[in-house]
């Protein structure tokens, strides 16, 4: 990422990423694609034992996951380039 943006930063190419951690979801939630019904989620009781370890005790919406998206997608963001935003509840904080 860093080499791509020292190579294309002159050429204006936009390369920043977004991580989620766990997202929030319900279990029975599908979505359609290509006409067929998708069970998306994760299992009540796994989510459970995943948020036990997220620093802010819960996992994230697909809404805010969503936001961090927007947030490169605004005007007060032309100047990001080559970095991830991590957007995980605190995990990644709590590892170091």
């Amino acid at each position: 990422m860093k080499q791509t943006s020292r190579r294309k930063g002159a050429t204006s190419v936009f390369n920043p990423t977004q991580t989620s951690g766990p997202t929030s979801t319900e279990a029975d939630t599908s979505v359609t694609i290509e006409g067929r019904d998708i069970k998306v989620g994760i299992n009540p009781g796994l989510l459970k034992a995943i948020e036990a370890s997220v620093p802010l005790g819960r996992g994230g919406t697909p809404e805010e996951a969503a936001g961090a998206v927007y947030l490169f997608c605004i005007p007060e963001s032309n100047y990001i380039s080559g970095q991830s935003l991590v957007v995980d509840g605190g995990v990644t904080n709590a590892l170091f």
